[in-house]
């Protein structure tokens, strides 16, 4: 994504910039500050055309149509001056920090924490399935890469009192358990963007809501795919998914969509549940990684 602002208001603010400079240049008296004032402009209208029709170049002599680095490249639209396709560049090219930050140990040697976020609200109900099934997982994998799986119900202002005495009840035997209720009615995008932070840089978040539950093979999926990635780490990989989609939430309106089907036709009918990569993080159930949760915090 990009943080630049719509036309309507980079002009607004090129407008108010403009207006602010050029009273402190009516200050100014003689000639020389007419000759200012016309330097003034003309610089700012350059910069002010550069961004609207222009394309940044680099110091480096300029970029190629098929060579870029970074995460994204933009292609600017000659009808609406706005960025108007986002492409993954080549990942090899992208210097992040990602998942090469995954602490190397010796398989058994885990430190590493997996700090399991609820996220919920008033479904007392929903809320006990969902710790039903963290309970019947299976644990037999933990030393392997988490030392330690750590439990946070992250509850709303308007969290009724029996919600509240479930959370404060529930009895979990792999780590810790922290109760944290908001003092204000927060929303749901709060809910979930702060129902965790990475305490260090081997602590994972498993964002949770309440109207899901896990597979009894969660933690020994996500423990197996953060130690492959400590055997072959891939920079383009934020976290793992626990939840496969059903339809695209970005499209208007959203169409069906079916993983099995589309990954057996790319690989063959043999490769139908193999894992893929996707660009749509979601709250439905997935672990993500501290680094790029941070990065994701500063970008809010």
């Amino acid at each position: 994504r990009s943080r630049e602002l719509p036309n309507n208001c980079r002009r607004a603010r090129m407008h108010s910039y403009r207006c602010l400079h050029f009273h402190q240049i009516l200050r100014m008296r003689g000639q020389r500050g007419f000759v200012c004032a016309i330097l003034f402009f003309v610089v700012l209208s350059t910069i002010y055309y550069l961004l609207l029709y222009g394309k940044l170049v680099s110091s480096a002599g300029g970029w190629k149509d098929d060579e870029y680095s970074g995460l994204i490249k933009w292609e600017l639209s000659s009808e609406v001056q706005r960025p108007e396709t986002l492409l993954l560049a080549p990942h090899q090219r992208r210097a992040a920090p990602c998942n090469t930050s995954i602490p190397r140990l010796s398989d058994g040697e885990g430190t590493a924490t997996l700090t399991v976020a609820l996220i919920s609200n008033n479904r007392e109900g929903s809320l006990r399935r969902l710790c039903d099934s963290l309970l019947a997982a299976d644990y037999a994998s933990l030393g392997r890469f988490f030392a330690r799986v750590d439990v946070v119900f992250n509850l709303e202002a308007s969290s009724n009192s029996g919600v509240v005495a479930y959370a404060r009840g529930f009895e979990w035997p792999y780590g810790t358990k922290l109760v944290r209720k908001r003092a204000k009615q927060g929303g749901l995008i709060l809910a979930v963007s702060e129902s965790w932070f990475p305490s260090s840089r081997e602590d994972y978040g498993c964002l949770l809501e309440d109207d899901i539950e896990v597979s009894p093979h969660y933690f020994q999926f996500a423990s197996e795919v953060l130690l492959a990635l400590q055997r072959e780490p891939d920079p383009r990989v934020i976290g793992i998914s626990l939840y496969s989609p059903r339809r695209t939430e970005t499209t208007n309106p959203p169409e069906r969509f079916d993983s099995s089907t589309l990954i057996g036709k790319l690989m063959g009918p043999g490769h139908h549940e193999s894992p893929y990569m996707m660009q749509t993080p979601c709250s439905w159930g997935a672990v993500y990684f501290p680094a790029h949760w941070e990065e994701f915090t500063r970008y809010l």
